[in-house]
């Protein structure tokens, strides 16, 4: 039934491309998905700011003649100081959102998700994760947009292994995939991205995961970072770019103490994590594939982080990022890390293409690789768990290439000699009597002449 639902929002929301670009389409969506959860949060407790005049079914029927956008933004803002502990925050960007888009386009949405007859409210947080899924492989990269990959989003909190009551944090959340799966309705989320209209996204996408929100805010993560103590899991996806400008070392936190100043992306960032992971924390970062092995600065990251952070590399395919061909990997960090070796997994035969552009690890792949990381298995050409007097004598190269090999006796094929000898001596004697035949026409030739 999911799949049914999707396929007919994603039809209205390209019908509405004339007046709406694909991501605010989506929007508008997700945000009915929204109000369908206050519905069923709320019709059987009885909130007193609970109104039925805002019902997904009556705004089906209502949208655009008695109710409208600022009626909308009214009365969710009435009620998301106790989902979202902030108030104006959601209701403000979804007020705007449907103050742009046409009457009719909402109207419709509502319309699909009323007759849906959604039962239990895990339903409306995958139908809408699927809905981003399939934005992000279809629009992802052409304009900026923020990408995501809800599979690898799922690996990545399954690697975290959140577990009930932790405090989950994610600095660029963008469309709030990875936080939402690294608390999996069990954790209160922290989020932050500099994007405002993904971040109330990202809230809403938590609150359907049946995560609680601990704080959401629109802002750089490096520079104005939330105000919490420390996180007992982190999930970073940050943004590719080559350097930040000199601006993002004032930022640096007081307590850093992890390598020295750079303005290297992906130093900083990791800089970041680690700064703000608490005592006994994990975090999950994906790192384009160059952290692994760059020389400079960058190799000095990685000593430190070596020495004392880093758990588990998995090294992934190129394409996991929707529409691009980034090769990345995932470094899982341990803030009170207990063991001298690194659990090193080539995973880039775990996912496949479910299409010509979509590249995902499916559920099963997913409990392989988590099975095979807590019980640090080491497997022929896949996965290896390597002390870090190795590493470090490789000059803390962390491509799982240099460490996950395939025995080269096991790729030989030894094949019967004896059948080979036996058809060699065959042919050999097949060729002596067409050698006999040519020497007896050669004989005769030379007679003639």
């Amino acid at each position: 039934m999911d799949k049914r639902i999707v396929d007919s929002l994603w039809m209205e929301a390209t019908k509405a491309r004339s007046t709406l670009e694909m991501p605010d389409a989506c929007r508008v969506i997700i945000y009915a998905l929204f109000i369908q959860y206050l519905d069923m949060e709320n019709m059987g407790t009885k909130s007193p700011l609970y109104d039925e005049k805002f019902s997904v079914g009556y705004l089906a029927l209502t949208y655009g003649k008695k109710a409208g956008p600022q009626n909308i933004g009214g009365y969710v803002r009435e009620i998301e100081q106790d989902i979202i502990n902030k108030k104006n925050f959601v209701s403000a960007e979804m007020e705007k959102l449907l103050g742009r888009a046409e009457a009719s386009y909402v109207q419709k949405v509502f319309s699909i998700i009323d007759e849906a007859n959604f039962e239990e409210k895990k339903q409306l947080y995958t139908v809408a994760a699927s809905l981003i899924d399939r934005l992000c492989y279809a629009y992802g990269s052409s304009k900026g947009w923020t990408s995501a990959n809800l599979s690898l989003c799922k690996l990545e909190g399954r690697l975290l292994g959140c577990k009930d009551g932790m405090i989950v944090y994610d600095g660029f959340c963008g469309w709030g995939l990875s936080a939402s799966e690294a608390a999996g309705g069990r954790g209160t989320v922290f989020l932050q991205d500099i994007d405002r209209s993904v971040a109330t996204i990202a809230t809403v996408m938590a609150v359907l995961r049946g995560n609680q929100i601990g704080a959401a805010e629109c802002g750089d993560s490096l520079i104005t970072p939330l105000q919490h103590e420390k996180y007992d899991r982190i999930v970073c996806e940050p943004p590719f770019v080559s350097k930040y400008d000199s601006s993002y070392l004032s930022a640096v936190p007081k307590d850093n103490y992890i390598y020295p100043e750079t303005l290297d992306s992906g130093s900083l960032e990791l800089r970041h994590v680690m700064a703000h992971l608490g005592k006994n924390g994990t975090a999950v970062v994906l790192v384009p594939a160059g952290m692994l092995f760059k020389s400079g600065k960058c190799a000095t990251v990685r000593e430190k982080l070596v020495e004392e952070y880093i758990d588990a590399v998995l090294e992934l395919p190129p394409g996991v990022i929707p529409n691009t061909s980034t090769a990345t990997a995932l470094l899982v960090l341990k803030k009170d890390k207990n063991t001298n070796s690194i659990y090193m997994l080539n995973a880039k035969d775990f996912f496949e293409k479910s299409d010509k552009k979509h590249l995902i690890i499916s559920d099963e792949n997913i409990n392989r690789i988590v099975d095979m990381y807590e019980g640090r298995k080491k497997t022929e050409g896949v996965s290896h768990d390597i002390q870090k007097d190795d590493v470090k004598t490789r000059k803390y190269n962390l491509c799982t290439s240099q460490y996950v090999i395939s025995n080269l006796r096991d790729t030989i094929v030894l094949a019967d000699t004896a059948g080979y000898m036996q058809k060699y001596k065959q042919l050999a004697g097949q060729l002596a009597t067409i050698d006999k035949k040519l020497e007896s026409v050669r004989g005769r030739f030379i007679g003639n002449v």
